[in-house]
């Protein structure tokens, strides 16, 4: 019979290499596992979306909350968080605003 600190050192394990995979990529990494439109469905069905026609839309929100919480220090911090924002905008239009700003 195994240990429950094994157990919980393999999983541990386990999900640390998926969170290093994720922290490896710029920008915004849960844009290529959570689509536009799950987002969209999911929280339209809450009645939860908003900014969908402003920089700061529930999709890029959410993509950047996430990343945030895998980070730690400075990566964690709401400045890195546009940041991430910023990159991804960078790579994928619209263009971004300038990272003072609420609107392009």
């Amino acid at each position: 019979m195994r240990k429950v600190a094994t157990d919980a050192n393999s999983s541990n394990r386990g999900f640390r290499v998926i969170v290093d995979a994720f922290l490896q990529a710029d920008g915004l990494p849960f844009s290529k596992v959570l689509s536009v439109d799950r987002i969209a469905q999911v929280f339209a069905e809450e009645d939860s979306l908003f900014g969908m026609e402003n920089v700061y839309s529930t999709v890029l929100v959410l993509w950047a909350f996430l990343a945030q919480v895998l980070r730690d220090g400075k990566g964690a911090a709401c400045r890195a968080a546009v940041a991430d924002i910023r990159t991804f905008q960078i790579e994928n239009g619209p263009v971004p605003c300038s990272a003072r700003c609420s609107t392009r």
